[in-house]
């Protein structure tokens, strides 16, 4: 197994790299998870209750856990919650021991506050904020896709997540067509903002999504034993690294491994 300074090592080289390749980010719920991570050079870990919803915010408790163990990891983050009904003391003390905390928008298709209320929370929390596009924002009355990226660029977020809001076997592609996807990477990048890519992705998608510049492509169910709910398998995980950090078999052709 890698070492903890070699993984921080190799997630900080591909994050600072000039050249293109997106990383793999991974969902996890405790630190027994994180752990997994770390010892399979996963790039970037991501704190999250996957039973309180796409965006579900962990117990402090945990969340102190995890950020203890990832100290010395720089591309860690946690999920906050919806900006709607979001805790925001919860949400600060957990914002101070994470680098990006994510926030979603359902709800706020018709809430002309939202754009004034993220600034305020973004200016509260002690982390950099990273606001969610849910790429079935009809399903949640959430926020327009367009509206969240123009907010993203205005702030100078460092980067953008695009998820689904509703987990319910549709995918990021049932939702959004590859040219849509592309073209918000392009506004993106004008506006310094780099995009992750998230929704129930399988191996499949990921062959899909392959053209786009996204920095990172986010998993949890296909790492999962049974669905996101369930436990982080090891070897699920070890497959992804592989396939993403170096595999030919989806940046250059060959088998998927598919399962």
């Amino acid at each position: 197994m890698p070492s903890l300074k070699r993984s921080v090592d190799v997630q900080r080289d591909r994050f600072d790299s000039s050249g293109w390749s997106p990383g793999l980010l991974v969902s996890v719920r405790n630190a027994d998870e994180a752990q997994i991570c770390l010892e399979s050079g996963v790039d970037w870990i991501d704190l999250k209750e996957p039973l309180a919803g796409s965006l579900g915010c962990p117990r402090s408790a945990v969340a102190s856990e995890v950020a203890e163990l990832l100290d010395a990891f720089p591309q860690r983050s946690v999920a906050l919650g919806e900006l709607h009904d979001l805790e925001i003391q919860r949400a600060i003390r957990l914002s101070g021991w994470f680098r990006f905390a994510k926030v979603g928008l359902s709800s706020m298709r018709y809430n002309s506050r939202w754009p004034t209320s993220l600034c305020e929370l973004s200016q509260r929390l002690e982390c950099q904020l990273v606001p969610v596009v849910y790429a079935d924002w009809q399903n949640c009355e959430a926020a327009l896709p367009l509206q969240v990226i123009d907010w993203a660029i205005a702030n100078r977020s460092p980067y953008l997540l695009v998820d689904t809001f509703v987990k319910n076997g549709q995918r990021l592609l049932d939702h959004q067509p590859l040219e849509v996807l592309a073209g918000w990477i392009e506004q993106l990048e004008v506006g310094g903002v780099q995009i992750v890519l998230a929704g129930s992705l399988q191996i499949a998608d990921v062959l899909r999504l392959r053209d786009l510049r996204c920095a990172a492509v986010a998993v949890r169910g296909a790492v999962c034993e049974g669905d996101r709910r369930g436990h982080l398998s090891p070897r699920l995980v070890r497959q992804w690294v592989s396939l993403i950090q170096g595999s030919k078999c989806v940046f250059g052709g060959g088998n998927t491994g598919q399962e």
